[in-house]
């Protein structure tokens, strides 16, 4: 969990990485205790993330890459939990950006007046089941919701679920298949709703 409120700007959210939703370094935080040795951590990682199709991030809060310096609220969650065959990693987020006031009155921007003032909520589950020894299921679902700071009116919703299967046909082998839908709803840009199959074959070189 983590909770901040500071100003932020262009230069340090470019070269910033976002702490929330990193699912390898979750996974390196929870596996502390059962494997001491980090080196051996991050192989045993890598090769359940392979095995078991487990995402590389979750939901993030968006950065639109303004010259502009902002207020920022920020608050996130994230949680996870390895069984013996079910797995679970949960995060959310609040981010309220505001543009910074001098003498009471925004200082103006360089290009965008509306630029990143705005309040983003989301959240993500992300959920596998071992089928067998050598089968997964996964499923994700993932929601986020933007809107804008008075006197600005403007809201986007979007969604997106996506279910699949992951088999270990060999040590080096594996394959993946799956679907994904996803809408985005909103009163400022184009909304659109999107239906995906896919597959993957992955073969690692030793």
């Amino acid at each position: 969990m983590k909770a901040s409120r500071d100003t932020t700007s262009y230069p340090q959210n470019f070269l910033s990485i976002p702490a929330t939703g990193n699912v390898p370094l979750l996974l390196f935080i929870l596996l502390q205790n059962r494997i001491p040795d980090p080196l051996l951590r991050l192989q045993f990682i890598n090769q359940l993330m392979q095995d078991q199709g487990l995402p590389n991030t979750l939901s993030n809060p968006v950065n639109l890459y303004a010259q502009q310096t902002y207020l920022q609220e920020n608050f996130t969650v994230t949680y996870g939990s390895l069984g013996a065959r079910n797995n679970i990693f949960v995060t959310g987020f609040y981010v309220h950006t505001q543009l910074i006031s001098g003498a009471g009155n925004p200082l103006p921007p360089i290009f965008d007046p509306q630029g990143n003032n705005n309040t983003q909520t989301g959240a993500t589950i992300a959920w596998n089941h071992n089928l067998t020894g050598l089968v997964t299921l996964s499923a994700n679902v993932t929601a986020v919701r933007t809107v804008a700071n008075p006197p600005f009116e403007a809201t986007t919703r979007q969604g997106a679920a996506t279910i699949g299967l992951t088999a270990v046909l060999s040590p080096r082998t594996t394959v993946s298949v799956g679907a994904r839908y996803q809408l985005l709803r909103s009163d400022v840009s184009p909304e659109y709703n999107e239906g995906a199959v896919f597959g993957g074959f992955t073969y690692t070189f030793k």
